[in-house]
């Protein structure tokens, strides 16, 4: 492996990176001659004349008395914040122009920025904010100074962008004229020269002191990209044939606009072996990846959509069932983590670009200045996700907008690879299979980072583990995998292919001792069915939909996708119920899939599993339900219930919780939470308006646990086969141990075929 180029201008120079504003840099977004008049008659008094041109920006200066921005000052004019002052002001972009056309040097500064950062998903550019208010807060004493930041402010508190934080440039200031503007500490780290030299040094590292990955791979794709450097000029060339040799792999989000012409194809194949890929023709992603790639010192690199025949059918079934070899043996994958299409680029700046629907100024009025002193805008993203609510539960949330971490293909190339380097939104990351996950703003480190109870999602596979903790790693892959979203709803168990290969073993007999500690890859699972593992069984069958069910995809897709006892029959996100000790209640008498190619980790065409159960007759309901407290909006809800042996009525014995939506709910939201509305008490203030019977078959409850019940209907003419439709398990009330034991007294076992 040879050594980085230490020179990064022919490559880097034509890449610009806006952010930096100096006062006369934010002036000139101003324009001039526009009025605001309305602006005007808001505001407190007559506004002063507008700072002569030149004038020197002090902290007695920088802003105007009776300006917006005035009452959040009380800080930079040396008196301490009363409780009557306010610590935010609401404004709207008019407001921040109008008030830094007549010479406000603060307002000047936050409106360049506001409108110079794009929004923090690329794929929004073309959508202004809905409301164009921003809120204006300070929160005092935080990290010993005012933290000042914007944001959007709507309707509610739901900000899907997240703040947008401004701050002197270290490199040109020791000080701030405005306590509200702090020196950043921090080093720039924006640059791809930066990044590179970061990605550089812990290849490097890993290199010298870790067996990640193996440095001579056994096996190799059956296609690669050939780099060289020809009189300074990249080219590009497809080959085959490879003899071992380490190589980098590619994992992207394609995006809805592909570039036409990118991909291999039957007709250019020939083309690209003898004559290579045209550069001009890739896209922006593809070409960072080339110079990465020959910068870190290799020459050979795998993108999918040019090392895959992508109109041959024969050539994608070959290749997507090897993509476990070709993540797994790659020396590094480059992840463009945060770009959520190729044309975007690998290094993505939190103030790439402008806002489309900006408008850009004409003229450029002269501005106060503050000597050479730069203030920069830019979204706090770093290691934080704009959407409220939403908890860190793997690596892949760590990353800001996610548009990568979105994408069910690139899930187990993240997993599956052994060493990743993520260009994430100002910053680069490393993560090895070795536990090592280092970023370049030092929050996350060997020595601290708070996301190392997921590091055992990388190491367990290169470890001794108990057959339950197998079992325990692939339910959570299921539960993140179907997270994700795919444009086509027939890569369902394909896009998942190489991350089952990974726990296969030779042997297809099930571990007796299930506490005895042995390699990862020597512990069976049994035989791969759709998803679900043979020796998982009956466990594997109790999966559920928590959140918004999605659809049959069967159905949706117009060809055979899944049996419907698999998850991988529904596109909704699945869990296992697991939270108590788990006591199965049903006897696997036979489970078979029928496997739809060669691959037995891939598609399948057919599936069906046959048990002896208990078997009781349900009614299923669906009605309307207004929540109050969401805004009066309206929900489709359904219902369940069964026979209380005890008193011979009908009683819900829990929450219902669907796999997909019927047909016959219309909604686009089908209501989970909230069990306390399924008793029928009549003391909750949310109520159903009207429940109307689920008429179109008869439906039943098969006890597949003692605390899981799986909901099955008549799937034809055949008597005694079904298909699942969904699921009743934990009690989401208390939280607490369900036992479904008294709803099935006084009912014998019987044979029951699922497909």
């Amino acid at each position: 492996m040879t050594s980085p180029y230490t020179d990064d201008a022919p490559f880097f120079a034509a890449r610009a990176y806006p952010g930096c504003f100096t006062a006369a840099e934010v002036r000139r977004h101003l324009g001039q001659g526009a009025e605001f008049a309305a602006c005007a008659e808001t505001s407190k008094g007559e506004p002063p004349d507008a700072n002569p041109p030149g004038k020197v920006v002090t902290p007695e200066n920088h802003f105007l008395p009776n300006c917006v921005c005035a009452p959040l000052h009380s800080r930079c004019t040396g008196s301490s914040p009363s409780d009557s002052e306010p610590n935010s002001v609401n404004v709207t972009v008019d407001h921040l122009r109008y008030y830094a056309e007549i010479g406000c040097w603060f307002c000047s500064v936050i409106h360049g920025g506001v409108m110079a950062a794009p929004p923090w998903d690329p794929k929004r550019q073309e959508k202004m904010p809905m409301f164009p208010w921003f809120r204006m807060p300070v929160e005092r004493e935080k990290h010993d100074r005012p933290d000042f930041a914007i944001k959007v402010f709507g309707d509610n508190d739901h900000n899907w962008e997240p703040k947008l934080v401004f701050y002197v440039d270290e490199d040109a200031a020791s000080s701030s004229p405005c306590k509200l503007l702090f020196v950043r500490k921090e080093p720039h780290r924006t640059e791809p020269h930066q990044q590179l030299e970061f990605a550089a040094q812990h290849l490097k590292k890993c290199v010298a002191n870790h067996a990640c990955a193996p440095s001579i791979p056994q096996t190799m794709p059956t296609r690669l990209l050939q780099i060289q450097v020809v009189d300074g000029v990249y080219t590009v060339r497809l080959v085959s044939d490879i003899s071992p040799r380490p190589y980098v792999t590619l994992s992207h989000c394609w995006g809805k606009s592909f570039p036409v012409g990118v991909t291999t194809t039957l007709e250019n194949l020939e083309t690209r072996h003898s004559a290579g890929i045209s550069w001009g023709i890739l896209p922006q992603t593809f070409r960072d990846a080339v110079a990465m790639t020959e910068r870190l010192g290799f020459d050979h690199l795998w993108i999918d959509a040019l090392c895959i025949i992508q109109n041959s059918p024969e050539d994608w079934l070959a290749e997507s069932s090897r993509m476990h070899d070709v993540y797994s043996c790659c020396a590094l994958m480059l992840s463009a983590t945060a770009s959520p299409d190729s044309k975007t680029g690998m290094f993505r700046g939190s103030n790439m670009s402008w806002r489309p629907w900006q408008a850009l100024p004409t003229l450029s009025p002269p501005g106060v200045v503050w000597g050479d002193h730069g203030v920069r805008a830019c979204h706090d993203v770093v290691h934080g996700i704009a959407v409220p609510a939403i908890a860190y539960r793997s690596l892949e949330n760590l990353f800001h907008q996610r548009p990568l971490a979105t994408r069910a293909w690139c899930y187990q190339e993240m997993r599956l690879a052994r060493r990743v380097l993520h260009l994430s939104v100002d910053e680069a990351l490393w993560d090895c299979s070795a536990g090592v996950v280092e970023c370049q703003c030092g929050r996350m480190s060997p020595d601290k980072h708070p996301f190392g109870i997921h590091a055992w999602q990388r190491t367990l596979p290169n470890s001794d583990c108990t057959k339950k903790d197998k079992e325990t790693l692939w339910m959570n892959t299921i539960y993140n995998y179907t997270e994700r979203d795919l444009t086509f709803w027939t890569d369902r168990l394909p896009a998942l292919s190489g991350l089952a290969k990974q726990f296969l073993t030779a042997s297809k007999t099930p571990e007796t001792d299930e506490e005895a500690k042995r390699p990862f890859r020597e512990i069976s699972l049994g035989t791969y069915l759709a998803g679900i593992w043979s020796a998982s069984l009956p466990l594997g069958l109790c999966w559920y939909v928590p959140n918004i069910p999605g659809k049959r995809l069967s159905a949706e897709s117009g060809r055979y996708i899944a049996p419907s006892w698999s998850w991988a029959s529904v596109s909704g996100n699945v869990n296992w119920n697991t939270h108590d000790p788990f006591r199965p209640a049903a006897e696997i008498l036979d489970i078979q899939c029928e496997l739809a190619g060669p691959d037995e980790t891939g598609s399948v065409c057919g599936g069906e599993v046959c048990l002896r159960a208990k078997l009781i007759p349900l009614k299923l309901f669906y009605g309307d339900l207004e929540i109050p407290r969401a805004n009066g909006l309206r929900y489709s809800y359904m219902h369940l219930q069964a026979r209380d042996p005890s008193t011979g009525q009908y009683a819900s014995p829990c929450m219902y919780l669907p796999d997909y939506a019927p047909p016959q709910i219309s909604s686009e939201m089908v209501l989970h939470a909230g069990a306390d509305m399924i008793w029928g008490d009549g003391k909750t203030s949310e109520r159903v308006d009207e429940l109307t019977p689920l008429l179109d078959a008869d439906y039943f409850g098969l006890q597949v646990a003692v605390s899981f019940m799986m909901v099955i209907r008549p799937a034809g003419q055949e008597v005694g086969v079904f298909e699942r439709v969904g699921s009743v398990g934990r009690d989401w009330v208390s939280r607490g141990v369900l036992d479904f034991s008294k709803w099935f007294e006084g009912v014998d076992p019987q044979v029951v075929k699922v497909v």
